[in-house]
């Protein structure tokens, strides 16, 4: 079934963010991961982020054989059958397609950069737009290379630089 829409990211810094959640959970990344590039999965400790965890997933890297991307865990508030954001799913099998590819792209963006993320989100799904901010926090099992992504979303009013930007990340 082919639902029409299409989707507009724009790249924020840490000081263009005016979520307070998202600030507390990437506030808590910066400390805990010790000025090492990346938070190991080991010292996430989920009860000192749990005002955050109805919003969080956590997204696998791919093993070379392996078909996608993995959602190893989703927030029941971004838990969302509709398109598929379900865990034990790949991300390329969510539909609408347009959708999956732009996450399969940020995500994987991500994982090659080994830098967090924090975006404004405008999304035309069908007749109805959605706008929310995400944030994705780069995780490493053996500090070696980012092999989990945490991904943050909330869902927020139009910002400001998507109202008055043509920018598009996708």
């Amino acid at each position: 079934m082919h639902i029409p829409g299409s989707i507009r990211a724009v790249s924020l810094t840490r000081d263009q963010l005016d979520v307070p959640l998202l600030q507390r959970l990437y506030a808590y990344w910066d400390q805990a991961r010790a000025g090492r590039p990346w938070l190991r999965q080991a010292d996430l400790r989920p009860e000192e982020i749990v005002f955050a965890l109805p919003y969080v997933a956590l997204i696998e890297r791919p093993p070379a054989d392996s078909p996608g991307l993995r959602i190893r865990l989703v927030g029941e508030e971004i838990r969302n059958e509709t398109v598929g954001y379900l865990r034990g799913r790949l991300i390329e099998e969510i539909e609408p397609k347009w959708y999956g590819d732009h996450l399969s792209q940020r995500y994987r963006a991500v994982f090659v950069s080994g830098q967090p993320s924090i975006e404004a989100i405008h999304v035309l799904y069908d007749v109805r737009n959605f706008y929310y901010h995400r944030l994705i926090l780069p995780l490493t099992i053996a500090g070696e290379q980012v092999d989990i992504i945490l991904v943050a979303t909330v869902y927020t009013t139009p910002h400001a630089e998507l109202l008055n930007s043509d920018t598009r990340v996708s």
